[in-house]
């Protein structure tokens, strides 16, 4: 049969039991808050890359020698390959024909495009400007002459955010090739068109892993050491129940 004695330990043991749960409870939401704190201090920059299957936009426009259609994958939202086509006459002065005509010219182009404004300034989903330098290869099919000829381009893409899908854009180019195959040539373009993006629109922001590092092993150490301890005065007073 109990004692008072023996009541009285009990009931203290439960007290104490009652006060290691809280301490380790306590001790695990400070952790976790302390890792939620140093994740969230600084997630400008960073973002987490999307699957292969998002950021693919689709873009439409005229141009001022004819039509443009070009498909373009962001692996970020700085870094992007776009594969570009567009159809249309060439300068008067740079086509190589007898009779003085224009010449309709097919341009296919490969081209690395660099947001400058979210390489610099970090992303922002709701950014309504963004500036666009791009850089690229490819053919230019002469189809009056039925002429093949590589070709370089560069050029300047702005665009304006319309809705999260949605953006219309303004882009200044121009093409180098060689007619003939003897005489470079050159063609200034300026283009008005729409962009829609297809799959997942925006970036998730990135946990700061520099951040989580904040919490050091040492603090780590103390919290497992603080917990081991509980532990055991948890074990050494339930020995002591038993013996009695």
């Amino acid at each position: 049969m109990k004692t008072l004695a023996d009541c009285k330990r009990i009931a203290t043991f439960a007290s104490y039991m009652k006060k290691v749960e809280m301490k380790r409870i306590f001790l695990l939401l400070t952790l976790v808050g302390t890792m939620t704190a140093a994740v969230a201090q600084d997630e400008k920059h960073s973002v987490a890359t999307n699957g292969f299957f998002a950021n693919w936009d689709v873009q439409l426009a005229g141009t001022t020698r004819g039509g443009a259609v070009a498909v373009a994958k962001w692996f970020t939202p700085g870094i992007a390959l776009r594969t570009k086509l567009n159809y249309g006459v060439a300068n008067k002065h740079n086509s190589y024909s007898a009779d003085g005509k224009r010449d309709h010219q097919l341009m296919a182009d490969e081209q690395v495009l660099l947001n400058l404004t979210n390489l610099l300034m970090g992303y922002q989903e709701t950014r309504l400007w963004n500036v666009i330098p791009y850089v690229g290869a490819g053919l230019n099919r002469n189809t009056s002459h039925n002429g093949n000829n590589m070709q370089w381009s560069f050029g300047l893409l702005n665009t304006f955010r319309l809705s999260n899908k949605l953006s219309a854009h303004i882009e200044a180019g121009c093409n180098h090739w060689k007619a003939g195959g003897t005489v470079w040539q050159h063609q200034w373009t300026a283009e008005v068109g729409l962009t829609y993006r297809l799959g997942r629109a925006n970036w998730k922001k990135a946990a700061d892993v520099d951040a989580m590092n904040a919490l050091t092993q040492g603090e780590l150490d103390a919290v497992n050491a603080q917990l081991q301890d509980a532990l055991e005065e948890n074990e050494r007073l339930r020995q002591q129940l038993e013996n009695k």
